[in-house]
């Protein structure tokens, strides 16, 4: 969650090296899928989070507890303990208020939080405008004033996909074909930046997204069926899916069939992404190239010589781009996540070229 890096600010980490040791431990087994493990530390991390004493960095070892549970699907388990961090960060306006966004940015996920979402980030906005006005530091003052515009491009961006929602159950609801008025869409993925396949771009992913995957059919077993919404929550049922994000390609270096028959990304095609750090022989990853200042792109990952050599290659029908070959595995590149599946337009849309 990039609102996680705001914390930040003021103050460094207030973890000792036990908890920071731990949270270390959990990313990997999330990034691993190894969710017993990623839980069996969890639990040991509220353990050690009981017993310390101060209360700085109990706070903030709750609020790394948070992103955990969202990350294993728990909203509203992350919503609790995020609130509850917030009460232990008190007096401290700064702290208490990104503690506050990152509530928002869950409950928005939620289809039945999305109103506390909005009432959430609307107070997030009121309190950085005064501790904008407050600073006696230009830079901080600086930093809170971009952080409200991010907020209120949240905010807009939220309307907008409300907006969008709305107008597509009202024309799928006024089709005679569809006469029944809990038809709904369900929203499996949000969609966010882009990222390319060719050049290089950043592949941190904001928390502003850009639009969503939704779906108003479903394939079982060979057979379609419509969704009706049971929960009365709104047109726009929204599944958990923070280990996933959906992201648009541009350029064509990956625009080639590979060699086992799998279709070409095409620059306007949108790929299906696991963040996680390791990746196998073969695999389309998103890796980040230390020398070009954490900006990354799709490329197959090719492992040689028993692991001695490991080659970010391009898969295109463009001799311009070139493979790149490193050593050793996180030394001059990282990997950010892996391709799972791609979105292929069904009608030719306008080629965007940036590679």
């Amino acid at each position: 969650m990039d609102a996680h890096t705001w914390l930040g600010l003021l103050e460094g980490s207030h973890l000792s090296q036990p908890a920071q040791l731990l949270l270390r431990e959990i990313t990997h087994a999330i990034n691993s899928k190894d969710d017993v493990y990623a839980r069996q530390l969890a639990k040991r991390l509220l353990i050690l989070r009981d017993g310390m004493p101060d209360r700085m960095e109990k706070a903030e070892t709750t609020l790394e507890y948070a992103l955990v549970l969202f990350q294993f699907g728990d909203c509203e388990g992350a919503v609790a303990r995020l609130e509850e961090a917030r009460k232990l960060y008190r007096n401290n306006l700064h702290f208490t208020t990104v503690t506050l966004w990152m509530k928002g940015c869950i409950q928005w996920s939620m289809a039945s939080e999305c109103d506390e979402a909005y009432a959430a980030w609307s107070q997030c906005s009121e309190q950085f405008t005064a501790l904008q006005k407050s600073s006696g530091n230009p830079d901080q003052a600086r930093w809170y004033a971009e952080h409200v515009q991010k907020i209120h491009a949240e905010i807009g961006s939220m309307l907008k996909q409300e907006r969008q929602a709305a107008a597509v159950a009202q024309a799928s609801a006024a089709k005679p074909s569809t006469p029944i008025d809990n038809q709904a869409l369900l929203q499996l993925f949000r969609v966010f930046d882009e990222i390319p396949a060719g050049g290089f771009g950043a592949v941190a992913v904001s928390h502003v997204s850009i639009g969503d995957v939704q779906v108003q059919q479903v394939l079982i077993n060979g057979a379609l069926y419509r969704i009706s919404n049971l929960h009365r929550s709104g047109k726009v049922i929204s599944l958990h899916s923070s280990k996933y994000v959906v992201l648009k390609v541009i350029g064509d270096s990956m625009n080639k069939p590979g060699k086992l028959g799998e279709e070409g990304i095409d620059s306007g095609d949108y790929v299906l992404l696991h963040p996680q750090e390791t990746a196998n022989d073969g695999d389309i990853v998103a890796a980040e190239i230390d020398d070009l200042d954490s900006q990354a792109t799709l490329k197959r990952l090719q492992i040689v010589q028993a692991g001695r050599q490991y080659i970010l290659e391009p898969q295109s029908t463009n001799p311009i781009h070139q493979p790149r070959t490193f050593s050793h595995m996180n030394e001059g590149f990282s990997i950010r996540g892996i391709v799972l599946v791609l979105f292929k337009p069904l009608h030719k849309q306008p080629t965007e070229n940036h590679a």
